[in-house]
């Protein structure tokens, strides 16, 4: 999120309410954000659940979706500084190479 953008207010209906938000994320993200919920609301009501247990049923998704995400992220980010050092440590293992053919000259 960017937050040197001026906020917007956008007003969106979510499960047939009206909901007024604001953000700096384009109009395009706020529509498609708003989809999503809506989507998974409306999954959770034709499952004949109650809505505030559909509204649950839909937060619980994403989090479980953005915890997957954040699990792959952090595994992804303890690979790359992994690779990330063993580069250092041969790039200084060659410089110490380098050095003492340098001084036995």
């Amino acid at each position: 999120m960017d937050l040197d953008q001026t906020l917007q207010t956008y007003d969106l209906e979510i499960a047939d309410i009206s909901v007024r938000v604001k953000s700096n994320q384009s109009d395009d993200r706020v529509q498609e954000v708003a989809r999503m919920v809506n989507e998974k609301v409306e999954e959770g009501l034709k499952r004949n659940l109650p809505f505030q247990k559909a509204l649950i049923f839909a937060c619980l998704h994403f989090a479980e979706e953005l915890s997957e995400i954040k699990e792959a992220y952090s595994l992804k980010l303890h690979e790359i500084e992994e690779k990330t050092k063993m580069i250092v440590d041969k790039v200084e293992e060659e410089l110490v190479q380098h050095t003492i053919q340098v001084k036995n000259l």
